[in-house]
Order: structure tokens, then sequence, then C-alpha cells
């Protein structure tokens, strides 16, 4: 199993460490508690039970404003985030590091599942394009999405939902906390948290 390099080797117990880190980090930086299903949201809207959440531009451009003042990664965050809703594989690309990754943390520990910007490209091409992604199957662009819970210095929270379609015809949605690292004016390191009832 590939670990991140100055990442310490994946058990439970740092997978438990870091997710509560992540969220210590909501609350105490942004001053906001994780969604969770006992929210009293005005709003709240679910895809194959999955929560999802209602877009607020609005909101977000008030984020990202409030953001200046503790993160010069605002403007790359916003460029980035057009580009991949406008389904740019190579503007997508130029937004991140070459050394980007996307890394899985489970109850098994962290894998790295895409190291590097020729598996970036690879990933990024299946997935704008529409391409089935074994396991996961065809990405549902208008059945995905997400929010921004906060932004600090180099670090970006969100919450992600992503719809697919398998081979069989069959669709599922699947809940991220994503973690997103930048460095250079790019987005770097994305660490990928799965929330599961237990």
């Amino acid at each position: 199993m590939n670990t991140p390099k100055g990442t310490p080797t994946a058990n439970g117990a740092f997978t438990l460490m870091a997710l509560t880190i992540a969220m210590a980090t909501l609350v105490v930086l942004f001053g906001i508690e994780p969604v969770s299903g006992e929210s009293d949201a005005p709003e709240r809207r679910y895809i194959n039970g999955i929560y999802a959440p209602v877009p607020d531009q609005e909101r977000l451009n008030r984020l990202y404003e409030a953001a200046r003042h503790d993160s010069a990664y605002v403007d790359s965050i916003r460029e980035g985030r057009q580009h991949f809703s406008g389904l740019d594989v190579e503007a997508s690309l130029d937004s991140m590091t070459d050394d980007a990754q996307l890394i899985h943390i489970t109850d098994e520990g962290i894998a790295i599942r895409v190291d590097g910007r020729d598996q970036m490209r690879a990933t990024l091409s299946r997935t704008l394009t529409g391409q089935a992604s074994s396991p996961a199957g065809r990405w549902v662009p208008e059945k995905s999405g997400g929010e921004t819970w906060g932004i600090y210095k180099n670090i970006k929270v969100t919450y992600h939902y992503a719809t697919f379609v398998r081979d069989d015809g069959t669709e599922w949605t699947r809940p991220t906390i994503l973690v997103a690292e930048h460095k250079d004016g790019k987005r770097w390191r994305e660490w990928r948290f799965f929330p599961v009832d237990r």
C-alpha cells in the first residue's frame, strides 16, 4: 500500500485521528458543525438516500470573500472549481500541481488512488467525458455536487456527493468529505474520507 510522502504509516488509530482533526478544524476555524442526518436545515435534499445540499452560490461567494483574509488560494480554488464544473479536462489539470494526488482514507488505512500528472489526466478524462470508471461506474454530473465548508491558509474542506451509473444500469450516490491541500498556487493533495453509518 502506498503512503504519501511525509505521512505516517496508516492504521485505524491514525485514520480516526485524521478525521477528528478535520472535523475539529471545521468547528474551531470556521465556527460551523459538519452536516448530519439530524440537522434542522430548512432545505434538505437527498439523492439515492444521500444528503445532497441545495446549491447556494450567494453563500459560497460570502465564504470566498471571508477566506481572503487568511488564504492566498481563494482565486485559484474558485477557478479550479469552474474548470471542473465546465468539464474542462486540460484546464482542470492546469490548476493542479505536477505531483497532485488523490488519497482515500478508509478503515483499511491510506491508499493513493491517483499519483502524478499522467494518472490525473487519465482519471479526469474518464470522469469528465462520462466514461465508465470501474468499479464506481459512469459519473452523473447533474446528480452530483457539494458544499464548501471552509478555507483556511492552504486547506479547503468540502462535503461532496457523487452519483454513478454502473454497467447494469443501477444508480448509486457516494458521500465524501474532501480535505484539499494546495501549494505553489495550485491544488496538490486531496484526502478523501467516506462517511458511513456505524
